[in-house]
């Protein structure tokens, strides 16, 4: 009988034993798994700010005072696709915007013909009929101004390259002058109608960082009688140096039409920048239209040039 008490005893000691044993060694592997749990958990990356493209303008000022200069946004930058800041008539979406890209003090970098030229810092913002615009201060090498628009964005990488864009020589300007009456031509314009031959905004600038400078300009051909529902013939060409001494055109969009209420649809350079860093910069154009004005970007894609995001500018 005391045998048997003995080795209940014990066995009861041994099991005890093992037990606490065992508590001792999967205690700490449980930490140990636990801490490289916490340790393995993903960490997020710090969120990177939006790439935000804008167009600057410059108007003269009332007499005595310094030239006005604003900026509307032109398109974000996401996942390699240009989309909209901000959906039209979504005066809450609009507001978001301003209070995140247009507070006062708010510095961004300015570029002109592909490279950065300056600053444009902000002063304030206003709502327009359809759009908000801001009022920006301009510290730059380059006159912006009337027709002649410049770019500015948050990025810090984009537009890096020298800046690369200036007037025609008069050589220069004499070959695309050739080239554009030929494409007026061949649209069945008369020497007649050719006489009244408008010139927009014509510049020369290095799309592709080559040395050769391509020529873009809008071209305008208006009806004398009538103001309101006249004639227009609008050309607006991309055109690069054929080897030869002139030019040959990239990209020619001819339009013949009546006008309506006054309001055309021609659209003119505003500035070019290698925006998806391919090495061949996208053009970008201010567009007429009824009451307003728009934006597009257009891209070379398989040599041929093709507008791939536009957006609204203003609209009364």
């Amino acid at each position: 009988m005391k045998h048997r008490k003995f080795c209940g005893r014990l066995g009861f000691y041994i099991l005890t034993t093992i037990v606490v044993s065992l508590l001792f060694i999967v205690a700490p592997l449980t930490g140990s798994a636990q801490r490289r749990g916490r340790q393995r958990a993903p960490q997020r990356a710090p969120q990177q700010p939006e790439t935000v493209i804008f167009v600057v303008s410059g108007q003269e000022g009332e007499a005595g005072q310094p030239q006005q200069y604003s900026m509307d946004s032109l398109a974000v930058l996401r996942g390699g696709k240009f989309v909209s800041p901000v959906d039209e008539y979504d005066e809450k979406a609009e507001r978001r915007f301003a209070d995140k890209f247009y507070k006062a003090g708010q510095k961004y970098r300015l570029l002109f013909g592909g490279g950065e030229v300056g600053t444009a810092t902000v002063e304030g913002w206003q709502e327009g009929c359809n759009a908000i615009h801001s009022s920006i201060k301009v510290e730059s090498s380059a006159s912006i101004r009337g027709r002649i628009y410049g770019l500015a964005t948050n990025s810090d990488s984009l537009g890096k390259k020298e800046t690369s864009r200036r007037a025609l020589t008069s050589a220069e300007r004499e070959a695309v002058m050739t080239l554009v009456k030929s494409i007026y031509r061949r649209n069945r314009t008369s020497n007649a109608l050719l006489r009244s031959l408008k010139v927009g905004n014509l510049t020369a600038t290095d799309l592709n960082n080559d040395g050769q400078f391509e020529v873009i300009g809008d071209f305008q051909i208006a009806s004398p009688s009538d103001s309101i529902t006249g004639a227009r013939r609008d050309l607006f060409l991309i055109a690069t140096p054929n080897g030869a001494g002139g030019y040959r055109a990239e990209f020619a969009n001819f339009q013949s039409y009546k006008m309506d209420s006054g309001f055309g649809r021609g659209f003119g350079f505003a500035d070019q920048l290698d925006m998806d860093g391919d090495g061949i910069a996208e053009v970008v154009t201010i567009d007429e239209g009824f009451d307003g004005y728009g934006y597009s970007i257009y891209k070379k894609q398989r040599g041929t040039w093709r507008r791939v995001y536009s957006g609204t500018g203003d609209a009364c």
